[in-house]
């Protein structure tokens, strides 16, 4: 054991003499001269005859750097006092020669010993301090966790999916720090802004932002070099920041979330917990919309089938039900069309009813419906357009269609039937069996030509004798006569 006595003579030489049964003792008259000693020097105990010395060295001690030299640890320093000062006072003046050396003696092990405990307090209380940072991280995790999933949970609930991507945004947004956010779609164009989430309708213009990216791009990286690009998000979100987090599926980029403000004020584990979330998301709400499609698509001419035109026209109806406007309900029938099945084959025919699609299908407003009813028959229905206007639509469309032309089939014409709402029928049901019953009356009249439901009504009243025929009533007595 070495020890370092820092006192005035005589008691200085007293100290020596009576520790050196301990270990080896090296003494100084002063504490300038012990911090000489100290520096470099493997000591075990340092002894200052005044405590409040004492205690500024053991502060010295303490707070100076780590001993360079392996091995080397740091002194104990302990205030040695016969002078009655608080606990340190030994009163070494009341002992025998034998009883000081044994009094010192213990003093020093007791010392030694409160040290170590101290020095193992103050690990304990290191340790706890990191304990109770780990346990409020783990804490925070399990709050971010929680939000995350609640948020998810809404996320994914929507079956709209303009709610679903605007919850998306809000919970990007949380997470950002309340920044604004921006979903960024790749088209053929370019990037395009798909939805906002805190951004002014003036900022959002319909330009594309610039070109797509031809390189991948990583979480929290610049979008792109180019100096149009940053001024386009910067304009859009009022910033000189911004970053973005790709939403990725199968190694594919789905979209993008660009949020305007510093990534390192954001919850970069909760982005990132995100982004998976949302590109698997956006990944099945894309799949789910093209399965839709299809489920509502004929599998030859690509119009709405038989079940989606009936869908549509149930909601058209209610619509213009509630806004007193009037809607009109077509029913085209190809005249003579098995006569070119037999004649040039079914794959003629597929063709002629993709050429009849594709006309009705220009010639449409974007919202007008158009479907194949059955085999050769076609139905459109026209929102917000009266018999007036359902009628010219159709002579329109018989002279287009008397211009076309297809190899060996000859000329194509068609019927139609037309029933206007809410005159010819208030629901669906009626408004079809009103079109259909004028369509037929087409067909007898000769073909290639339309025919109101009015147009039929009246007809069957000027005939007069067919107007209810007895079989519509089977199951009732008939007496023959109709009015």
């Amino acid at each position: 054991m070495r020890i370092l006595v820092v006192d005035g003579a005589p008691r200085r030489d007293w100290l020596a003499e009576h520790l050196g049964a301990l270990g080896n003792v090296i003494t100084a008259a002063t504490v300038h001269a012990a911090r000489r000693l100290v520096a470099g020097q493997p000591w075990d105990y340092v002894l200052i005859g005044d405590v409040r010395e004492a205690e500024q060295f053991g502060r010295e001690l303490r707070e100076a750097p780590e001993p360079s030299a392996a091995g080397v640890p740091r002194p104990v320093c302990i205030g040695i006092d016969s002078r009655p000062v608080l606990d340190e006072n030994l009163g070494l003046e009341h002992y025998s020669t034998e009883e000081k050396r044994a009094v010192v003696a213990a003093f020093v092990r007791r010392r030694s010993r409160v040290s170590s405990v101290a020095e193992e307090a103050g690990d304990l209380q290191q340790q706890l301090v990191e304990m109770r940072r780990r346990d409020e991280e783990v804490c925070r995790a399990n709050r971010r966790l929680s939000t995350l999933l609640e948020e998810t949970r809404r996320m994914l609930s929507p079956d709209d999916e303009e709610a679903a991507l605007a919850e998306l945004l809000r919970t990007a947004s949380q997470l950002g720090g309340g920044v604004p956010a921006a979903l960024i779609v790749a088209r053929k164009e370019g990037l395009v802004v798909r939805q906002v989430h805190g951004i002014p309708g003036e900022r959002i213009g319909s330009d594309p932002l610039g070109e797509r990216p031809r390189r991948r791009i990583a979480p929290f990286e610049r979008l792109l070099e180019p100096p149009e690009l940053d001024d386009a998000l910067c304009r859009l979100f009022d910033t000189d920041r911004y970053y973005v987090i790709p939403l990725r599926h199968e190694a594919r980029a789905q979209a993008l979330i660009a949020l305007g403000g510093d990534p390192a004020e954001a919850d970069r584990g909760g982005l990132q917990l995100l982004a998976p979330l949302a590109a698997m998301n956006l990944r099945l709400r894309r799949r789910m919309r093209q399965l839709r499609t299809q489920a509502d698509q004929d599998g030859l001419t690509r119009l709405k089938n038989h079940a989606a035109v009936k869908r549509q026209l149930r909601l058209e109806v209610k619509r213009h039900q509630r806004l007193g406007r009037p809607l009109s309900v077509i029913l085209f029938d190809l005249d003579h069309f098995k006569r070119v099945n037999d004649t040039h084959g079914h794959l003629a025919g597929d063709k002629v009813l993709c050429t009849v699609a594709e006309m009705l299908r220009r010639s449409s407003r974007e919202t007008d419906t158009i479907g194949r009813y059955g085999g050769e028959e076609f139905v459109m229905l026209l929102p917000d357009t009266g018999r007036a206007g359902a009628e010219q639509k159709v002579l329109t469309l018989l002279a287009s269609l008397r211009e076309v032309q297809l190899s060996g089939t000859g000329p194509l014409t068609f019927s139609a039937g037309i029933a206007e709402f809410p005159r010819d029928g208030q629901t669906p049901t009626e408004l079809f069996a009103s079109a259909d019953a004028a369509l037929y009356a087409a067909k007898r009249a000769g073909r290639d030509q339309v025919v109101t439901y009015t147009e039929w009504l009246e007809e069957e009243f000027r005939r007069g004798d067919s107007l209810f025929p007895a079989d519509r009533f089977a199951g009732s007595e008939s007496t023959g006569d109709h009015p």
